[in-house]
């Protein structure tokens, strides 16, 4: 199969290193609306700081990031005792403010 693909133009490349940073290991969500950066930019942050971030708040979610007008996630987010943070902080620990 490896043959055959490799012969219609197919270059393998190898998986990306994990890239340990500032937030290796931590898991992030965002909720409610960024001012200061994209959502894209907020979760390429965090993935060049080692980090992981995901769609929905659950147990191995260790930061919230709770931007303007955050609804349901910010809510369940304290009620299981995650960390909640502001966009200004989140800024802050990605270096950038």
């Amino acid at each position: 199969i490896v043959h055959r693909l490799r012969e219609r133009g197919v270059v393998p490349e190898p998986p990306p290193k994990k890239v340990a940073g500032a937030l290796t290991g931590k898991v992030f969500c965002f909720t409610g609306e960024l001012t200061g950066l994209t959502r894209a930019d907020a979760r390429q942050a965090v993935e060049a700081l080692g980090a992981t971030w995901v769609d929905g708040v659950n147990k191995k979610v260790n930061v919230v990031v709770a931007g303007e007008a955050a609804g349901s996630k910010l809510v369940k987010a304290r009620k299981m005792g995650i960390e909640v943070i502001d966009e200004e902080e989140f800024v802050r620990r990605i270096g950038r403010g």
